[in-house]
């Protein structure tokens, strides 16, 4: 809610102008940075996007609508930190400039809003973003603060529902 009245404080085109400035580098697969992120395709290349929660694997932080969260090792920042994985481009044409397609722009949407998000602290502190090339497709790459103890709602609920005395007859 916070986040939404933030925004509406934000004039649209100051907002649109940050997402279309916005740079990304392209990494490619050889050039592992976060081995996870390898592995993790490796052995789910077509299970990004909701209803993955079945996946059996220890890296793997949930999922939603646009893409995965993995848990990863960052040896730069000597922590471990929480990799978004979103795919962009199904198949890779070497004459495509991935920073004018439309899929980008609802990529550099969403590091945006995360930003901004954050000075309200309401969303974990990203760190980096990329372009990933991996098989012949392009993913979308947010590195963020990985958050050990965060509750999902339904966890949330649960311990309400378990903590709460139970009622007795007299």
């Amino acid at each position: 809610m916070k986040l939404y009245i933030y925004l509406l404080y934000m004039n649209e085109s100051q907002i649109t102008e940050k997402i279309k400035n916005k740079k990304i580098n392209v990494i490619n697969s050889d050039e592992i940075v976060y081995p996870e992120i390898n592995a993790f395709l490796h052995r789910h290349p077509d299970r990004l996007t909701a209803g993955t929660s079945l996946i059996d694997d220890d890296t793997f932080l949930g999922s939603g609508v646009s893409g995965s969260v993995i848990k990863a090792r960052d040896l730069t920042l000597d922590k471990y930190v929480a990799c978004k994985i979103i795919l962009l481009i199904d198949t890779y044409i070497e004459s495509l400039i991935i920073d004018e397609d439309e899929r980008s722009y609802g990529f550099k949407k969403e590091i945006v809003y995360q930003q901004i998000a954050k000075t309200k602290n309401l969303a974990p502190q990203i760190h980096k973003y990329f372009y990933y090339k991996y098989n012949d497709k392009i993913y979308g790459i947010i590195v963020m603060d990985y958050l050990a103890d965060y509750l999902t709602i339904d966890h949330f609920k649960d311990k309400l529902i378990n903590t709460q005395p139970k009622k007795t007859r007299e």
